[in-house]
């Protein structure tokens, strides 16, 4: 299998539940992207070996080959008949989620969740293996109106105009800290109740790949305490203004360039993938926030915590539940205890503990300086921590250069902290791009190396104008 089968690393995700795992890669199997949207591609074996994850270079090779003819004889109008196509599948997920809790047949309506979310699996990947197609036939487009600084026009007229439940959530803890400001910094009931209020509408977003520890009234108030006083007004009301400001300058950056209206409606699809990149992952931690009553529930039947529950695969739940068995206890430690491969091959899950593994990160790259794509300009120094996922947020610092696989929506409190974010990967799409603009952070994405040539504790020195980080001094 070694010999025949080349495994590409894509990213590490180190914390993900096997329980979202198990969602998010039989998902993007063939007959679910047939399924949901008419195609008779997918990505039909995927690996995770210690939360790092892998794919097919073949598969994805032959995936993009064919989805590039698609593009090309329908000029680029499937794409957006496939995002809104997955929009809807993940309306459906949402609204069965909301009423998951009232459904008095548990196990019935947790196999009806677990369908629902394999549906909408190809989100997870589709945006992912387009992104690059789009791109490039974006800054053909750019650079035919543009020869001076095209980067700078490529981020304007590639970026959402619709707000992402971040921004959203972002808008409202601005708004209680100008409240608690003016208050002499003293919680009073009032603003209790606007705590309250966020924690109710934004609380999930904590529950990233269904794990990680709620946001509570501490939290939030240790988020607003370490705003900037003096921007706050000013940051809330460009947050608030965003999108009549974003589209005010597209309309006249269209005009002064003389973009015709084919190219309009082309860059207007790369900005709607850039709002789903954020809002395929919004939408299974929402899911996953309604159903998690249902998860204790469940968990409860199998004598689980919630916990450990989400470390099973949706079919070990639906098999243990099926047959009022207890699940091994001494089977869910091992898996947070020791090194695991979890294989998906054409509709199987194979869960093994024993090395040889089919892969092996050996790599050893030794640099001082590093290059990748501008997604937010600016310049910072500072302390590297290196977080790849919700299992260690609790080493970030205040003023720290973020250093991450890539960011997902409860990275932001993480991302208010940084000086600085750095990813391995992403394109000027994704979430990390969107949100340090937003927080006017310095980021560099699309690395693809970063979180293997720093270490936690080295001392950096981000260039987002030009793309570089460097290393300082090298902690021993």
């Amino acid at each position: 299998m070694k010999s025949i089968k080349k495994w590409v690393k894509v990213v590490e995700r180190r914390g993900q539940s096997i329980l979202i795992s198990s969602y998010f890669y039989n998902g993007i199997q063939t007959k679910f992207f047939k399924k949901t949207l008419g195609l008779n591609l997918g990505l039909d074996h995927y690996l995770i070996v210690d939360y790092s994850n892998y794919y097919l270079e073949l598969e994805v090779k032959n995936f993009q080959t064919q989805i590039e003819r698609i593009f090309k004889e329908t000029e680029f109008r499937y794409v957006k008949i496939a995002l809104h196509k997955l929009i809807k599948k993940g309306e459906q997920l949402l609204k069965y989620s909301e009423n998951i809790n009232k459904i008095k047949n548990h196990v019935g309506a947790f196999e009806k969740f677990s369908k629902l979310c394999l549906e909408f699996g190809p989100a997870m990947y589709f945006p992912i293996l387009i992104e690059k197609i789009l791109e490039e036939e974006a800054v053909s487009i750019i650079r035919k109106h543009i020869k001076k600084n095209p980067d700078k026009y490529f981020s304007i007229l590639t970026a959402s105009t619709i707000p992402t439940e971040g921004t959203k959530e972002l808008i409202s803890l601005y708004k209680i800290a100008l409240a608690y400001y003016k208050n002499s910094k003293k919680i009073d009931k009032n603003i209790e109740k606007m705590i309250n209020l966020h924690l109710n509408r934004f609380c999930w977003l904590s529950f990233t790949k269904f794990v990680g520890k709620p946001w509570n009234k501490e939290s939030i108030t240790q988020r607003i305490k370490k705003l900037n006083l003096k921007s706050i007004a000013k940051d809330l009301d460009e947050l608030k203004n965003k999108s009549n400001t974003s589209n005010r300058l597209l309309k006249k950056t269209y005009e002064n360039l003389k973009f015709p209206n084919k190219e309009i409606q082309f860059m207007k699809l790369t900005q709607l993938l850039a709002y789903f990149r954020t809002y395929r992952i919004d939408v299974y931690t929402q899911a996953g926030s309604n159903a998690k009553h249902l998860f204790e529930l469940l968990a409860q039947k199998i004598e689980l915590t919630v916990q450990q529950f989400v470390f099973l695969t949706y079919e070990e739940i639906l098999l243990y539940l099926k047959n009022k068995q207890k699940f091994p206890k001494n089977e869910v430690k091992r898996r947070s205890a020791k090194k695991w491969q979890l294989l998906f091959s054409e509709g199987k899950m194979t869960l093994s503990y024993e090395r040889p593994f089919l892969v092996e990160d050996k790599q050893n790259i030794k640099r001082r300086i590093i290059k990748g794509q501008i997604a937010s300009e600016g310049f910072a120094t500072g302390e590297v921590k290196i977080i790849r996922g919700v299992l260690e947020f609790n080493k970030m610092k205040n003023k720290a250069v973020l250093v991450t696989s890539m960011t997902t929506p409860d990275f932001v409190p993480l991302m208010q902290r940084a000086s600085a974010i750095i990813t391995d990967e992403g394109g000027i799409t994704c979430h990390a791009a969107i949100v340090s603009r937003e927080l006017k952070k310095p980021c560099i994405i699309g690395t693809k190396i970063a979180t293997k040539i720093f270490k936690d504790g080295d001392l950096v020195e981000v260039d987002a104008n030009k793309g570089i980080v460097k290393i300082i001094e090298k902690v021993k």
